[in-house]
């Protein structure tokens, strides 16, 4: 018999997947492969790839498998998932007929690649091809995660008749790698796949060893709850004996650990069944209280207790090796579960004789608060005095790190590039402004050249000062002139208004040698010294520094100042001269009581400043904010103020909580401390992302080292938006809990936000107990034990929950 290109397209046209093998099995195999281009080109023709999958696929991908001359070739074209995805499981039959033709690449090997190549991602689509021609060649199973998957899905959970005959076959292959494959187990839960286990089980024909060791191993490698739950089901079907349990006793015990509750609660659940077998050594029990006394889990934990307990009664010999195991407990983060150990421990540390009174003495040394108190009067000693609180240096804005000026005008045009990027950087700006004025004055031209591949037409007051560094004109404007302009935050318009005034000096040739508001240290304050030389300089060279350079820098002067400072100012009497000399007779100095923080209106006011900002009120500055605490240094409260708005954002759910970054710059800023630096810090604390709450803290650590620190103040705003659940309280406890080295501050927070939350009606935030509790932890750090009001009523209650638990706890830790 004789076929041609147009008899093989006639053909797939027409007939199915089994009259094509029919017919090409007639030929021989020379003339089989001189029809392989043409099956190619009909794939092309009938467009295989639709969404519609041609009706004459399946005959196709048998004619593939019958006309392709190698190993590769074949192997490849039956892994075309266009191919591949409108063949139902009879047409690997064909396949397979077709593969053991005399001449035609040898099946094994087909079955054997492709087997190899099918991946987790496509196991429904290659697998039952490569399973169905693996089992026509006679070939033994192959092993691969997606193999042992495809065998899950198809043959133990018999979701295709067709596979489930060789399931014998494949069964004890299989099966020892269905609990180490990640995803396996799940493909088995979904599809029912462990009743058939269990079916199996009791045929006899899957050994209990098997099934055990299997569920042990995926409690260790753990998996998402679905399949975890039926895998511990299977465990509990399982029930294992107590030899079964001895022979696996370590693994058990290392399963205490577990992240998940529930593999840990039937690790505790087989050990208790040995010790109730009398086959668990002491050293074992005492081990396992050890893990898991120190869980989060309450249930998990009680249980344990519970156990100890009743071994102790048991055999009162064992007591030198369990309570010290019992004493660990006292560790645990929740104080209720610690408390209930010390319970324990006080129960038989009567016959616990040295070892336990040790071991008892060693755990409280570890402990605080009123949980230590305890310890140390169940051992009738008094408590150690508590350890003197380190206080932390006042941060002063005078001991930030030098600003270290650009040492070449590569390194400025390397800075310079950051700064057009986008990076909003105190020092960072201040570095290229100052060495732009250093480059202008020493080397016009050089500077031009550098600054040449970032001459750009695009508009910005950056690129308008490059182009006027360079010496390069303005270009004309694409768009027509409007009367609006549009405001910007008072504050962001100091710095601008300095690079249009710079860029106005490039343009006329009146740059300064330097300039003024130059910061000398990272924070933002002028040296008065330097500033006072400069000026000095400009006075004697007959030359007026810039408006905005000089409000600036006046603005950025220290609070404190030296006398002999203010009397040399006074001898200047240029026009900056007397501005600076104003400045100085009409600011007070930082160790002047203000009733309030003067506003940025008054300070630019007796700056003596001769550009009128409009906008004197918070407006939004989008990433400028990040700037504004280098503007007013001295003036964090100022500062605070137009920050507040911004800091909002970061309590909302998805909202971008990126300046709560500038935080611990603004406290590291000088000036009083006032209601919104306090709740400027609060939006920080309670603030979404985990990063933010960060900053706060940083912040937190910041001000608790400054005398003015009002940690009162904080703690009442706190406690007002907790109670009107503007913020989260409990994220607010977990920041204020990561703030370490400042118990002192916490405390007085913590106290000063009870009594709005304790005093207000029900239902109350989540979260107060935990405040409640980090109160009682730290209350032994505060300088006074104050009262907190409402405190004594909650703790006076009679049920046994939570709150009242904690707030019993807070009353014995302040009366003490």
């Amino acid at each position: 018999m004789s076929l041609d290109g147009d008899g093989l397209r006639a053909l797939l046209s027409t007939a199915g997947p089994g009259a094509v093998a029919d017919v090409l099995l007639e030929l021989d195999e020379p003339a089989r492969r001189a029809l392989a281009d043409t099956v190619r080109a009909y794939r092309d023709e009938v467009d295989p790839g639709q969404v519609r999958p041609h009706p004459h696929v399946p005959a196709l991908l048998v004619a593939g498998a019958a006309c392709l001359p190698t190993v590769a070739g074949v192997v490849v074209w039956l892994r075309r998932r266009e191919l591949l995805r409108s063949a139902d499981p009879s047409v690997a039959v064909h396949v397979a007929r077709v593969l053991a033709a005399p001449g035609r690449p040898a099946i094994a090997s087909v079955a054997r690649q492709l087997a190899e190549r099918v991946r987790p991602g496509s196991v429904d689509l290659h697998w039952p091809l490569a399973y169905a021609l693996l089992g026509a060649a006679g070939a033994g199973p192959v092993v691969t995660d997606a193999m042992v998957r495809g065998w899950a899905r198809h043959v133990l959970c018999a979701r295709s008749e067709p596979y489930v005959s060789s399931s014998d076959t494949w069964l004890p292959v299989m099966l020892p790698h269905l609990f180490e494959v990640d995803g396996a187990v799940a493909d088995t839960t979904y599809w029912g796949g462990m009743a058939r286990l269990r079916e199996l089980c009791r045929q006899g024909r899957v050994s209990r060893e098997a099934l055990l060791t299997g569920c042990l191993y995926r409690m260790r490698a753990g998996d998402r709850r679905a399949p975890m739950r039926d895998v511990l089901s299977l465990h509990a079907d399982l029930g294992p004996t107590p030899d079964e349990v001895a022979a696996h006793r370590q693994e058990y015990l290392g399963l205490l650990a577990s992240e998940q509750t529930a593999v840990a609660e039937a690790a505790q659940l087989a050990l208790r069944s040995l010790d109730d077998a009398g086959r668990l050594p002491v050293s074992v029990l005492a081990e396992a209280g050890e893990v898991v006394l120190l869980r989060p889990d309450k249930k998990l934990v009680r249980t344990q207790l519970r156990w100890l307990d009743a071994a102790a009664r048991r055999d009162p010999a064992h007591l030198p090796v369990l309570v010290p195991a019992l004493a660990g407990g006292l560790g645990n983060a929740a104080v209720d579960l610690a408390e209930q150990a010390l319970t324990v421990v006080a129960r038989h540390l009567p016959a616990a004789g040295t070892a336990g009174r040790d071991a008892l003495r060693a755990a409280a040394a570890e402990l605080t608060g009123d949980l230590a108190r305890q310890a140390h009067a169940l051992l009738g000693e008094a408590p150690p005095a508590a350890c003197a609180v380190v206080a932390l240096n006042p941060a002063s804005p005078c001991v930030a790190l030098p600003l270290q000026p650009t040492a070449s005008v590569g390194e400025l045009v390397g800075e310079l590039r950051r700064v057009l990027r986008g990076t909003v950087e105190v020092p960072l700006l201040e570095r290229v402004l100052d060495g732009l004025v250093r480059g202008f004055r020493a080397d016009r031209h050089g500077l031009a050249a550098a600054l040449a591949p970032y001459i750009s037409p695009w508009t910005g007051r950056w690129y308008g000062l490059v182009r006027a560094a360079a010496g390069v004109d303005e270009p004309p404007s694409p768009l027509p002139s409007y009367d609006y302009v549009p405001k910007e935050p008072a504050l962001s318009a100091v710095l601008t208004r300095r690079l249009v005034e710079l860029a106005d000096q490039f343009r006329a040739g009146t740059a300064p040698p330097e300039l003024l508001a130059t910061p000398a240290t990272t924070d933002g304050h002028v040296d008065p010294d330097r500033m006072l030389r400069l000026l000095a300089a400009a006075e004697r060279d007959g030359r007026q520094p810039g408006d905005a350079d000089l409000t600036q820098a006046l603005l950025r002067l220290p609070r404190d100042l030296d006398p002999a400072f203010t009397a040399r100012a006074a001898r200047l009497t240029s026009p900056a001269g007397r501005r600076l000399h104003h400045w100085l007779d009409t600011t007070p100095d930082a160790c002047t009581a203000l009733p309030e923080e003067p506003g940025l209106a008054d300070l630019l006011a007796r700056a003596g400043s001769t550009q009128s900002l409009d906008d004197a009120g918070p407006r939004s500055g989008g990433r400028l904010a990040l700037l504004w605490p280098g503007v007013l240094p001295s003036h964090r409260e100022v500062v605070a103020t137009y920050l507040r708005p911004h800091v909002l954002p970061s309590i909302e759910p998805d909202r971008n909580g990126d300046l709560c970054r500038v935080l611990p710059t603004l406290a590291r800023c000088g000036g009083p401390f006032g209601a919104d630096m306090a709740v400027c810090l609060v939006y920080g604390l309670a603030a979404s992302r985990s990063a933010d709450r960060l900053y706060a803290v940083d912040a937190l650590v910041t001000l608790a080292g400054n005398d003015d620190f009002d940690g009162d103040l904080t703690g009442r705003v706190l406690g007002d938006l907790a109670s009107r659940r503007v913020i989260v309280l409990r994220r607010a406890v977990d920041a204020l809990t990561e703030a370490s080295g400042v118990d002192a501050a916490v405390w007085d927070i913590t106290a000063a936000a009870l009594p709005a939350l304790l005093g207000m009606p029900l239902p109350r935030p989540a979260g107060v107990p935990d405040l409640l509790a980090l109160a009682a932890a730290t209350a032994a750090a505060g300088t006074t034990r104050r009262a907190v009001p409402g405190l004594a009523e909650v703790a006076g209650r009679r049920d046994r929950s939570r709150l009242v638990v904690e707030a019993r706890r807070l009353s014995r830790a302040v009366a003490v």
